[in-house]
């Protein structure tokens, strides 16, 4: 049993990091200015 889920893990994380891949390389500062811009949207939908 043990085998197995450490197996789903490893597919779960290898999907993840396959995925995080395919996005194009940003600046932390960027990805940070993203989520505040998000969250903007977000505060300006709800008024």
């Amino acid at each position: 049993m043990k085998r197995k889920y450490k197996k789903e893990s490893d597919e779960a994380t290898q999907a993840s990091v396959k995925k995080e891949m395919a996005k194009p390389s940003m600046a932390k500062s960027v990805r940070e200015a993203e989520v505040n811009l998000a969250a903007a949207r977000i505060a300006q939908g709800k008024l």
